[in-house]
């Protein structure tokens, strides 16, 4: 909106868009803002799916994460390569492809949403965390994938590999040890608690509030009722 309004200084149609007190309908509510960020994103995410299938083979890398509404979000992104005929060059390229909502967690799940998303078919490498559910050799993503694209294979996520490698680099010192775990017992404490990590986040004014509000049980509740 601030943007709308310093362009409406230079540009008088959309100057009397807003200032026209006679003009009702200004196309600028939240529904319409929502409905433009949408359609920009689906222009966006057809450009890269041309992209793709102008390069045909692809990687997939994928792996969730909850938001914040305690719903996971299984993220893909493609790795490709653009090739460019006429400079005779080419460019190895990673796009995100945008946010699915996972409902449940089997590795049967993961596959579906992946087939749902993708065309399997043209995929030639998978990157994934090292969980059983998507690394597993019998029954993990990366295996299933694989026995219908024999073809894309499964390398270990090279960002989930350095994280385990400097995890076990900060355990091989008894003064990073002790850092590491004097820092999760300070966590759990104020984590256990509304109060202490309201002290914690908001200053001890905040937390006195939150200490005087407390949830009773209701009474048909608390008889068994």
């Amino acid at each position: 909106m601030r943007t709308v309004r310093l362009m409406a200084d230079f540009d008088p149609v959309l100057n009397d868009l807003l200032n026209n007190e006679n003009n009702k309908i200004k196309y600028l509510s939240w529904k319409i803002q929502n409905e433009l960020i949408h359609l920009l994103s689906s222009e966006v995410l057809n450009i890269l799916a041309n992209e793709v299938k102008r390069s045909k083979y692809y990687s997939i890398i994928v792996d969730s994460t909850q938001d914040i509404t305690k719903i996971d979000q299984l993220s893909v992104i493609l790795r490709y390569v653009v090739l460019n005929y006429e400079t005779k060059s080419f460019e190895v390229k990673e796009s995100f492809f945008g946010f699915f909502e996972l409902e449940n967690h089997g590795s049967k799940d993961y596959e579906n949403l992946i087939y749902d998303v993708l065309d399997i078919q043209n995929c030639r490498g998978q990157g994934y965390d090292g969980a059983a559910v998507m690394s597993g050799a019998y029954s993990g993503v990366q295996q299933r994938i694989s026995s219908t694209v024999s073809n894309a294979h499964y390398v270990h996520c090279c960002a989930h590999n350095l994280n385990l490698v400097i995890c076990d680099a900060a355990k091989s010192t008894q003064v990073a040890t002790n850092f590491f775990t004097t820092l999760q017992t300070i966590f759990n404490f104020f984590s256990s608690s509304c109060p202490r990590w309201a002290s914690l986040a908001f200053g001890e004014t905040h937390a006195k509030t939150i200490r005087l509000k407390s949830i009773k049980k209701s009474l048909s509740y608390s008889l068994g009722g």
